[in-house]
């Protein structure tokens, strides 16, 4: 039980079936005389020792005043692909993997942002996976942004991707 405590939801969803299965097989040989009934049944009518849920957020989610402090620190410290970075975040929503991987020849295209978002991808397999696309010249701060990433690219050396320092 010590063992299975410490345990995160995600781990306990993993071994849940092989418990499952264990258990079963040794209720089966009668090995365990004092337990009435399997605890990883799935059934409504027996109470569960694995339950299912996210665990507590351990602190709390930003708010916009420190996401602008981190913004501005950034620029104080010499950080432009940081604000680059959080710039993008906040007017595409795409999460730190796909900005990071976004590459100046690749994704972008006549104007145009292009990006298959990578969780999509890994779940959904190529054919499905969610691909989006902004039109720079529609977002006067994507295009700021995208054009800070272009100089900010020449200066190191020609980085092709929309992030570098």
């Amino acid at each position: 039980m010590h063992w299975w405590d410490v345990l995160t939801p995600h781990q306990k969803r993993a071994r849940h079936a092989e418990f499952r299965e264990l258990f079963n097989w040794l209720m089966g040989r009668e090995l365990l005389p004092a337990i009435k009934y399997n605890p990883f049944i799935l059934a409504d009518d027996r109470p569960r020792l694995y339950k299912a849920g996210a665990p507590e957020r351990k602190s709390d989610r930003p708010k916009m005043e420190g996401f602008w402090m981190i913004y501005e620190a950034a620029k104080d410290m010499g950080y432009p692909c940081l604000q680059i970075a959080m710039g993008i975040s906040l007017t595409t929503f795409m999460r730190q993997g796909n900005i990071c991987s976004l590459k100046l020849s690749d994704n972008l295209e006549d104007n145009l942002l292009k990006q298959v978002i990578g969780k999509s991808l890994r779940q959904k397999g190529n054919t499905k996976a969610a691909r989006l696309q902004w039109d720079v010249g529609n977002y006067n701060l994507l295009r700021q942004l995208i054009g800070d990433a272009h100089k900010l690219s020449m200066k190191n050396h020609r980085c092709p991707y929309v992030l570098n320092h």
